[in-house]
């Protein structure tokens, strides 16, 4: 019985998201100003011009009568307790959209709440079809979940692929939701081209939010729908004949495509409503789908014990291994450099409010980097003392969480960039993390060379702040540019000189660990220390900064360069510690000095 009446509320559900997708499509939302009411009256009115507002109201408090039938069902008959409190989250999450939706009609549809009502739509659509998938007989009939050794690729693949299309396909529908609820549907006229184009002009995306967003959707739409694509084969291929994993992993490639022919049918209806709303429509359906995939994955394909002990402990520990996956002290000396390049580049004054978000869009795009870098390195990790602490060598994170983790913070960040800042920012976003994820990391276990390339993405950026501010690159952003690419080669190279053992032992080819007498590594710490000093006062030469600046970027070059020096001379893991203490003191001092100094 509660399974049926699971799969009646999903039904319902999914019917009241096309009837609210019916009343954003016509425009009627605000039709009846009242509420709870009805135009003042107790019984709705399907008729006329509050047929849409009317029929949606109605649906919803029958879909909340079901959600509280369906909690008591589950409390009186589930003996899972898990499953019990999903149904109290479900009467809380519908309690939680009335009030919302209130809260919409009596402030005259601002967006930040309508797009949150929308939101938590598709998160209660999600939550009861999880309720009507573990009360399935099929679930509850399951054998014991098959245990993967650790080393199976297909493991790890399949379960990260669907927890990151849960993530990936939720930030989208998100976006979607802002498009509509700005009435920005048709800002780009055209399908598949955009104004004629591939890529709109710049200049377009930049002085029309509603284009880049409707851009930034299209876009998106293409990689969640491959990304999804992707996760249903790999399920096919790997787990074909296990039926509760292969008929959601062929439902979620048909929606896919099905949802992709729904928005290019939007435009060229030209936002017909009826088919707005199914592509409302689709875009739940594809979540909820995604969502029993997930689940069937984590029922029929179980981690060993230990990491699943792990993966099921305390709340606590697990929250602050999400936190520990960000690396905060990297997020915020990168922050920094980015809030000293917006404060340089921003042509008058600095406007906070744009600082702000591009201060948060580049916290989650170096989020998820740090995050998809520990994913990738949980192997080698695992056999440093350095990082052996941290959350997937010690179990407290599963890769796949980390990995969704990582891409929804990475997909959030630049999205967020593109969205609220502008778009020369979120490409060097998207090329710091491509870079540092997809190069850099790989390289990493090849050559010593790899600190050069990585000190390629940790210079980005103060160059991402400058872009926000000013709209472009310009010669004071490579600026800030060289000199932060400059200082990462002692800074890392005093790191690998303290952990040259760590590192030999992970085998990471770093210049230490593979220098016999470290002399090679003391020539380039010495090397870069003195390239700093002279990059380090070009900021005054290109009028950036003032006198003041070139003096104590002298001094602090000065400095820095005795550190180095004196590691390379004498070669000992103290100086190594004392250049290392230096190099994170040094840049902090020389942003502040720059930013203090600046020339109008």
């Amino acid at each position: 019985m509660r399974h049926r009446l699971a799969i009646l509320v999903a039904a319902a559900t999914f019917f009241l998201i096309f009837a609210g997708g019916m009343v954003t499509s016509t425009g009627t939302g605000l039709s009846d100003p009242g509420w709870p009411t009805f135009a003042g009256e107790y019984v709705p009115t399907l008729a006329g011009i509050t047929f849409y507002e009317h029929g949606h109201r109605t649906i919803a408090g029958a879909v909340g009568m079901l959600t509280v039938a369906l909690a008591l069902a589950l409390w009186r008959w589930e003996p899972r307790p898990w499953v019990r409190k999903l149904g109290f989250a479900a009467v809380i999450a519908v309690v939680v959209q009335a009030v919302l939706g209130g809260v919409t009609v009596h402030l005259k549809l601002p967006i930040y709440v309508s797009v949150s009502h929308a939101g938590l739509a598709q998160v209660f659509c999600a939550l009861v079809t999880a309720i009507a998938v573990v009360t399935s007989p099929s679930w509850r009939r399951a054998g014991p979940a098959l245990v993967l050794p650790e080393a199976s690729p297909g493991r790890v693949t399949l379960r990260a692929l669907t927890l990151a299309t849960v993530v990936a396909l939720y930030a989208q529908v998100l976006i979607g939701a802002v498009l509509r609820h700005k009435g920005a549907g048709l800002a780009i006229p055209d399908f598949p081209l955009s104004y004629g184009q591939v890529i709109p002009e710049l200049r377009i995306l930049r002085i029309e939010p509603a284009i880049r967003i409707a851009y930034i959707h299209r876009v998106l739409g293409v990689v969640v729908a491959a990304l999804a694509m992707a996760t249903a084969v790999v399920a096919l291929r790997r787990h074909g004949r296990e039926r509760a994993i292969a008929r959601p992993a062929l439902l979620l490639a048909a929606l896919a495509l099905a949802q992709v022919s729904l928005g290019a049918a939007t435009v060229l209806t030209i936002r017909d409503p009826h088919v707005a709303s199914a592509h409302v429509v689709g875009g739940a359906a594809l979540l909820a789908t995604s969502v029993a995939l997930a689940l069937r994955v984590r029922r029929h394909l179980r981690w060993p014990d230990a990491a699943l002990r792990a993966a099921r402990g305390p709340l606590g520990p697990r929250l602050r291994g999400y936190v520990e996956l960000t690396k905060p002290r990297i997020a915020f000396l990168a922050l920094v450099a980015t809030a000293a390049g917006f404060h340089l580049g921003a042509p008058g004054a600095v406007d906070a409010a744009v600082l702000v978000q591009t201060l948060l869009g580049t916290a989650l795009v170096g989020g998820g980097a740090s995050a998809l870098n520990q994913w990738l390195e949980r192997a080698t990790d695992a056999r440093m003392a350095r990082t052996a602490g941290r959350p997937l060598p010690t179990g407290r994170l599963v890769p796949g969480e980390a990995l969704a983790f990582g891409i929804g913070l990475a997909v959030a960040g630049v999205a967020h960039l593109a969205a609220h800042v502008n778009l020369v920012a979120a490409a060097i976003a998207l090329a710091t993390l491509a870079s540092y994820v997809l190069v850099y990391t790989p390289l990493k276990r090849r050559t010593s060379l790899a600190t050069v390339v990585g000190a390629v993405p940790g210079a980005l950026p103060p160059v991402i702040g400058w872009a926000a501010a000013a709209g472009e690159v310009q010669a004071g952003a490579w600026a800030l540019f060289a000199i932060v690419f400059l200082w990462q080669l002692p800074h890392f190279l005093a790191i690998a000189w303290i952990y040259r053992d760590d590192y030999a032992g992970a085998g990471f080819p770093t210049l230490p660990a593979i220098d016999s007498d470290g002399s090679v590594a003391a020539r380039q710490i010495a090397l870069g220390c003195l390239a700093l000093l002279p990059a380090s006062l070009a900021p005054t030469l290109l009028g950036v900064a003032g006198p003041l600046y070139f003096l104590g970027a002298f001094a602090l070059g000065l400095g820095f360069l005795g550190l180095g020096l004196a590691l390379a001379l004498a070669r000992s893991r103290p100086l190594a510690r004392r250049l290392f203490v230096g190099s994170v003191l040094y840049l902090p001092a020389l942003l502040a000095l720059m930013t203090l100094d600046k020339l109008p």
